[in-house]
């Protein structure tokens, strides 16, 4: 298959005084793939390297079939940019957390950026990084703490007005899924009004039908 120029990186901090384990994707030429990763393979606090080439297909089937429940916080969104402030942000977040966390930090570039914003549902058709983080807790009192500490998070965070990565969504709002297409929205309300105009298809992030007048225009709304 077709390599995407875009770069992945996850990191996963356990409870404190542990050790921390780290995973990535990161899709690019080879060449240039193996020199970004020889520092980190080569570093003495690696106990572990199971980073190889795979092709993106291969990469998805890796994720089983039937999921356990799982219990976790989200949060996710989108910025132009990393720079310093929200790399401060992230660091003494994480630093702070008292319960396992993974940040999963997606730079979007290259080819995926090449691709009209009309042409697909995915509006991320610019240079920028997507984001995810989740906080993981225990029944029967850990979720308090790790929805304060995502709350927390997000209200510190810069992101950009709109922009997510649908995929990486928590529990959400219409108005986040608006925000997460942005000008696609208005567009695939249209669409979901064509091919299910009663919104059978409902769960996850749901994009609602275009309401349409009695003479058939379609307008906006919900």
């Amino acid at each position: 298959g077709r390599r995407v120029n875009s770069d992945c990186l996850g990191v996963r901090r356990t409870q404190p005084q542990t050790t921390n384990r780290h995973s990535g994707v990161l899709y690019r030429r080879i060449g240039a793939g193996e020199n970004a990763l020889a520092p980190i393979r080569h570093h003495p606090a690696v106990v572990q390297d199971t980073v190889q080439l795979r092709r993106y297909l291969e990469f998805e089937q890796m994720v089983p079939a039937d999921i356990p429940p799982s219990y976790e916080e989200h949060c996710s969104g989108y910025f132009g940019q990393l720079d310093d402030r929200r790399i401060e942000i992230f660091a003494k977040a994480l630093v702070s957390a008292r319960h396992p966390v993974d940040c999963f930090l997606v730079h979007l570039h290259g080819e995926v950026t090449r691709v009209p914003m009309e042409a697909t549902a995915f509006p991320l058709r610019r240079d920028g990084i997507t984001w995810d983080i989740a906080a993981y807790w225990k029944p029967p009192d850990g979720q308090r703490a790790a929805s304060e500490w995502i709350e927390a998070l997000k209200t510190t965070l810069p992101v950009e007005e709109d922009g997510n990565y649908v995929n990486a969504m928590d529990r959400v709002q219409e108005n986040s899924v608006r925000h997460a297409y942005g000008a696609n929205y208005a567009r695939l309300q249209h669409l979901k009004a064509r091919y299910d105009s009663h919104n059978l298809f409902s769960l996850n992030q749901n994009i609602r039908p275009a309401r349409r007048l009695v003479t058939g225009a379609a307008v906006g709304g919900v």
